[in-house]
């Protein structure tokens, strides 16, 4: 009997746990939905790869088009800057700039830039990443050595 009863508890413990991974996901949904985000979603890619319908963040010096990723790295999930050209992406981390080979790539919207400084981000801004705090992340970009440039913006 008590080896029934502690198996209940795991499977209701269980429920209560995608019930919990369902509704957060329907949050996420409506939230995106809220935005204007509908139809966008993450696609693996690497070496540079980008699926049809990526979106771009700007152009690179040698005049290749840079597209909106983020990555897994040093347990955070980082904005990054997909360069096909260059065949890798690459992440802010502690003050440098990090290559990766392996990233998702933000696919079916179009990105609606909004100028912002001093660290302020806009209300309606699309978090595209965290630290391992909790802290989110969002994608920006910048007029750098002539080129426009997305990065990493903490709020």
């Amino acid at each position: 009997m008590e080896g029934c009863e502690d198996r209940i508890s795991a499977l209701k413990a269980e429920e209560s746990s995608l019930l919990e991974a369902v509704v957060k996901e329907r949050l996420v949904k409506r939230q995106q939905a809220e935005k204007g985000l509908t139809g966008t979603c993450w696609i693996g890619g690497s070496f540079g790869s980008v699926p049809d319908g990526a979106v771009r963040a700007g152009r690179d010096k040698d005049g290749g088009a840079l597209f909106v990723g983020r990555a897994y790295f040093e347990t955070d999930i980082l904005p990054a800057k997909i360069v096909p050209n260059h065949g890798a992406a690459y992440v802010s981390f502690d003050g440098q700039e990090h290559q990766v080979m392996h990233y998702e790539v933000l696919c079916g919207g179009e990105a609606m830039w909004q100028v912002a400084s001093d660290g302020q981000v806009p209300t309606n801004a699309f978090p595209v990443g965290s630290t391992r705090d909790g802290e989110r992340l969002y994608v920006g970009r910048v007029f750098h050595d002539g080129t426009i440039t997305p990065g990493k913006v903490n709020s």
